[in-house]
């Protein structure tokens, strides 16, 4: 694969490719620079193409269905919430634009839309990793239903349950036995 080729596939500027490159990225193949950016959290860092084409910005969110962590999601939320304060700022400077400058507003209207598609595809991008970390917790058997919780939890409290009602049988005179009873109500 050329650096070209990763480059265009990853949504970076060709610096960028290279500084990363020359920090270790392999260049083999699209995934293996997706796991070790993913290792590296270099999400969303200089050098994505995004003012340009959201959808070149999006090429490195998808996170790997097989390997989907907390860090992953991790970088995704980070990256949320950068596209987040861009806009938050970029709404800010375009609201003190006097109206007069119609060219500057019109220029930043356009970099606002730019990043309000690139937040929803950051956004898309979460939820589905999100929903993909719940399904493969659920299928390495991480996570229990409630019904399935609520039956541990019964069958853990039964047997002491079960020990509380026998104290009050354990006291020697039955005036002994009405205390212990009355520390004991489980009412």
């Amino acid at each position: 694969m050329t650096r070209q080729q990763l480059q265009d596939a990853l949504g970076f500027q060709k610096a960028y490719t290279n500084k990363l490159i020359g920090k270790g990225m392999p260049t083999d193949s699209v995934e293996d620079a997706r796991k070790w950016l993913e290792g590296h959290q270099v999400r969303g860092k200089p050098g994505v193409r995004s003012k340009s084409s959201p959808k070149a910005a999006a090429a490195v969110l998808p996170v790997d269905r097989s390997s989907t962590s907390g860090d992953a999601l991790k970088g995704l939320q980070a990256n949320e919430r950068a596209v987040a304060e861009s806009i938050n700022k970029l709404t800010a400077e375009l609201e003190a634009t006097p109206i007069s400058e119609t060219a500057s507003r019109t220029k930043l209207s356009n970099q606002l839309a730019d990043l309000r598609k690139e937040q929803k595809l950051v956004v898309s991008a979460l939820v589905k990793a999100e929903r993909d970390l719940v399904k493969l917790q659920e299928d390495r058997g991480q996570l229990i239903s409630i019904d399935d919780a609520k039956a541990l939890i019964s069958k853990a409290l039964a047997s002491a349950i079960t020990a509380l009602k026998r104290i009050p049988q354990s006291g020697q005179t039955p005036d002994e036995q009405n205390r212990l009873a009355g520390i004991v109500d489980l009412g």
